[in-house]
């Protein structure tokens, strides 16, 4: 029996036939829409792998064929990009007709686990590649990403940094000198086998691992140690720094070292590190010529009394004519100058050891200034040279408190040392005024000529033998009496410029017992030719 659909029924069917047809043709429009924007994303996913700098990617199947590959492929296999895509890796990157024996994909494809190997590329690139297995739902690896990173400026580094290592290494072991590292509590970090040799250790293990590690106990008085310490603190670096240390055998030996701060992360004082030299056969030798030397300013002092006396005991004749009294004279006052100047250079080798005990007594500074005038006489009418001189008139303002024998080899060094810069027919002057800025209050004195100190030895004018432009100089002289102005507690110093010449300043103090009540200091007097205690007439 035929059963018929009624009209309301009919229209039911329709409706819904209607609604499933919009609902297919809205679902079609979305997955439209969803492939436009997967085709999207993956093209815009493509473009961001081929441009990533120095990176290859390629997909690669369970076949070992080639799914997918970036741009940067071709440099790393050397084969044009459009060759690669779908076939076997083996084949057109090798060259071979089978997976290679030793080959990263193929491991990842049989172990399932990330594999990593080193490659070099055609054009002599290197290469780091990382091949990374991808897996479906049931666990299956059915994809491998083989990954390439470029290399070469990394192994270019590398390569120069052990080349760098082992240059820093061979000089590190083989240095003719010490070479060490010290933390904070003065413990070695590092030294080299020159360092242990010094210290009296077959090898730097051997030294290392004696008396706990220190360097403190090295030092013969632990107060050089700390006084090391302080400087590198401060300063950063200390060169030349002198101190006595201990060998394994307890006996000492001197040592120079240089040294610069070390710091941590935080930018804090954590140690140093730096070089040292053996001084010790240098320091005898020095002992040694200062010894000669004494010896033989002692040994001149002999003979020297004798050829003072004789002069003496001929004066006491009363038939002595007045030229032969006169040249009699003369000799025993240069005889009793060089006696002076032997006593000097033994009070100067004093100095320099710090064995020197100043006498201090009145000195008036004019005087001296003036006998040296007489004494350099025949020097300054040699090259027609004048020596003015102008002081404080203030009563006592130039007397000041020392060794009046080593302030006169002070002076003459100095006036001579000016005498022999200054050009012909010019001036040297000599000015002094009192200072109420020392303790006790005392004198400036300011020697000046013309002639300008050679660039080369400026810096370094009053250390020991540096002289430049005089035969025979022994650069003795400026050296000798910035010691004995030291020795007196005092300051010099040179400034020079072709302008204006060069100017040595003396800063004396005066004597205790002396009385500068007067609140004001005097005018110092011009410098004329005429002026009282001016040298040749």
């Amino acid at each position: 029996m035929t059963q018929s659909l009624q009209p309301d029924s009919l229209d039911a069917c329709r409706r819904e036939l209607d609604a499933l047809a919009c609902r297919l043709q809205e679902e079609t429009a979305a997955r439209r829409v969803l492939e436009q924007l997967v085709d999207g994303q993956e093209e815009l996913y493509h473009s961001i792998l081929d441009n990533l700098q120095g990176v290859a990617l390629e997909c690669i199947g369970s076949d070992h064929r080639l799914l997918w590959v970036s741009k940067n492929i071709e440099e790393m296999v050397g084969q044009p990009r459009k060759n690669l895509a779908g076939h076997p890796c083996f084949r057109v990157i090798q060259g071979e007709e089978a997976p290679c024996p030793v080959c990263s994909v193929k491991e990842a494809l049989t172990t399932g686990e990330v594999q990593q190997c080193e490659r070099l590329g055609p054009n002599g690139k290197a290469w780091a590649v990382r091949s990374v297995p991808i897996k479906n739902a049931q666990g299956q690896v059915e994809k491998v990403l083989h990954f390439g990173y470029d290399i070469t400026a990394l192994k270019t580094h590398a390569l120069a940094l052990e080349r760098s290592e082992q240059a820093y290494r061979a000089l590190f072991e083989q240095a003719p000198i010490g070479i060490y590292s010290v933390n904070l509590a003065g413990n070695y970090l590092s030294i080299n086998p020159r360092h242990a040799l010094m210290y009296g250790y077959d090898c730097p293990e051997d030294m290392l691992a004696a008396t706990n590690n220190s360097s403190n106990e090295r030092f013969a008085d632990p107060a050089q140690r700390e006084e090391l310490l302080d400087l590198v603190r401060r300063l950063g670096r200390v060169a030349g720094f002198e101190c006595l240390m201990k060998r394994k055998d307890g006996s000492q030996f001197w040592t120079s070292r240089t040294v610069r701060a070390m710091h941590d992360e935080r930018g804090e004082f954590a140690g140093y590190m730096g070089y040292v030299e053996d001084i010790q056969e240098r320091k005898r030798a020095e002992g040694l010529r200062q010894d000669v030397d004494l010896i033989m300013r002692h040994d001149l002092k002999s003979p020297l009394t004798s050829i003072i006396a004789l002069p003496e005991f001929l004066l006491q004749s009363p038939r002595l004519e007045a030229q032969e009294r006169e040249m009699l004279q003369a000799i025993r006052a240069a005889g009793r100058r060089m006696l002076e100047m032997i006593n000097t250079s033994l009070v100067l080798f004093q100095l320099e050891r710090g064995e020197f005990l100043l006498n201090h007594e009145p000195v008036a500074l004019v005087e001296l200034v003036r006998q040296v005038e007489r004494d350099l006489l025949d020097l300054f009418t040699l090259k027609d040279v004048t020596l003015v001189q102008a002081y404080d008139p203030s009563p006592g303002a130039m007397i000041v408190s020392g060794n009046p024998t080593l302030l006169y080899s002070c002076l003459a060094n100095l006036i001579k040392n000016a005498l022999e810069a200054s050009p012909e027919g010019e001036r040297i002057a000599v000015t002094g005024q009192r200072n109420t800025a020392l303790e006790p209050p005392g004198v400036t004195l300011r020697i000046h000529n013309r002639g300008r100190v050679p660039e080369s030895v400026a810096d370094r004018f009053f250390e020991k033998y540096v002289t430049a432009g005089k035969s025979g100089g022994t650069g003795l002289g400026t050296y000798s009496a910035a010691l004995a102005v030291q020795a007196h507690g005092g300051t010099i110093e040179m400034k020079t410029s072709d302008e204006t010449g060069t100017t040595i300043t003396l800063q004396l103090p005066g004597h205790a017992d002396l009385d500068f009540s007067p609140g004001t200091p005097g005018e110092v007097t011009p410098i004329l030719p005429g002026c009282a205690g001016t040298g040749r007439p």
